[in-house]
């Protein structure tokens, strides 16, 4: 199995998704806040990255909303 390389910023995303998960983006967005001065849409284009990668695993809950849980640990 090939090891997932993730980036020291998408590292940030999956802590703040380890903290509370399953989590909607504007809680991971919340929580990646506190600790980076990031734009919200930097950290949903992480956590879309997350996705692509398949660390993170997105759940549709609505007609345009999402929950997000991790796939690795």
């Amino acid at each position: 199995m090939e090891k997932l390389q993730i980036t020291d910023a998408e590292f940030c995303v999956m802590k703040a998704l380890w903290k509370k998960e399953p989590c909607t983006s504007s809680e991971i967005v919340d929580e990646v806040s506190k600790a980076q001065d990031w734009n919200d849409k930097t950290i949903r284009t992480l956590i879309n990255r997350l996705v692509s990668k398949g660390a993170v695993k997105a759940e549709k809950t609505g007609s345009k909303a999402f929950t997000y849980s991790s796939v690795i640990s």
